[in-house]
């Protein structure tokens, strides 16, 4: 059995999936506010999806002081412990901290456009 006839068809059908694979890889991680998003893209964010990032503080989002128009934030499924940092997000409205190592409720005082909160699967023992 001779493979060499097989080589263009092999190549055609695998080098192309083996080059898209190679790009992901080496494709450098990007934060969600900083090169890839412009400075006025940021001030008019109005929705932010970090899930599963491994956040352990919301101090570690770079720029959400920034993100004055925002009315959505998802932080599910990070390492978040402590809720601080959100006092100038005046038109948050859906904040998701869902499955994160919160213990307590505080740090939310501020927030008056607040109207969904999700803090399921966190380790709450009390909230103030």
């Amino acid at each position: 059995f001779d493979i060499l006839p097989l080589f263009p068809v092999v190549h055609f059908l695998f080098f192309p999936l083996f080059f898209f694979f190679f790009l992901m890889i080496r494709r450098p991680p990007r934060s969600p506010l900083s090169s890839s998003s412009a400075a006025s893209d940021v001030y008019k964010r109005q929705e932010l999806a970090l899930f599963d990032e491994g956040l352990a503080s919301i101090s570690d989002i770079a720029g959400l002081d920034h993100c004055l128009r925002l009315s959505y934030l998802n932080l599910h499924s990070n390492k978040i412990y402590h809720i601080s940092g959100l006092s100038h997000l005046a038109l948050l409205r859906e904040l998701n901290l869902s499955s994160n190592q919160l213990e307590e409720v505080s740090g939310l005082e501020g927030l008056h456009s607040l109207e969904v909160l999700n803090l399921a699967s966190n380790r709450l023992t009390q909230a103030g």
